[in-house]
């Protein structure tokens, strides 16, 4: 069964995965206009930094990752590849688990306040 943190981090993941392809379209039709080859990647670089400086941090992370793995292999070398699905599979487990952190510790905060409010209004 999927969490919903889960279906969450998949979320941002496609996402992530849509838009590296359309950077990677927009890089590919500017190589055919003119712009050398060998700055495509500093280019999807500077473009996806670009998309993801506001996001929050814990979304970007993920959002980055899958947005390389739409580069082509064609443009990567065997150890870049190997390195990009790496990193976009501990992209996924790292937001995974801080949000099932995060939802710990609100549970916990949420337990803990109850228990004072109750407390407190026992003594009204």
């Amino acid at each position: 069964m999927i969490t919903a943190i889960e279906r969450q981090a998949e979320t941002i993941s496609l996402s992530g995965a849509e838009a590296g392809r359309a950077i990677w379209l927009a890089v590919d039709c500017a190589i055919e206009a003119g712009l050398p080859a060998n700055r495509a990647r500093r280019v999807f670089d500077s473009m996806l930094d670009a998309i993801v400086d506001d996001m929050p941090a814990d979304a970007s992370e993920l959002f980055s990752a899958s947005a390389y793995e739409a580069i082509p292999m064609s443009a990567t070398s065997t150890v870049e590849r190997a390195e990009i699905d790496r990193n976009a599979w501990r992209a996924y487990a790292s937001y995974c688990e801080d949000a099932a952190a995060d939802m710990e510790a609100q549970a916990i905060d949420h337990a803990y306040d109850t228990a004072r409010d109750e407390r407190l209004m026992e003594r009204a």
